[in-house]
């Protein structure tokens, strides 16, 4: 299996929603990882 990343763009300050709402799909999907953010970034991966 090929490892993925994926890099998501949100808007600054919701990193935190942003990684939840991924996090609630890909496990719905039985998608394992996990996710970097960094606060008021405008992105998670």
């Amino acid at each position: 299996m090929k490892p993925l990343c994926c890099l998501l763009y949100c808007r600054p300050g919701f990193e935190k929603e942003s990684a939840s709402e991924i996090m609630q799909l890909t496990q719905s999907k039985q998608i394992q990882g996990y996710i970097k953010a960094k606060p008021d970034s405008g992105y998670i991966g």
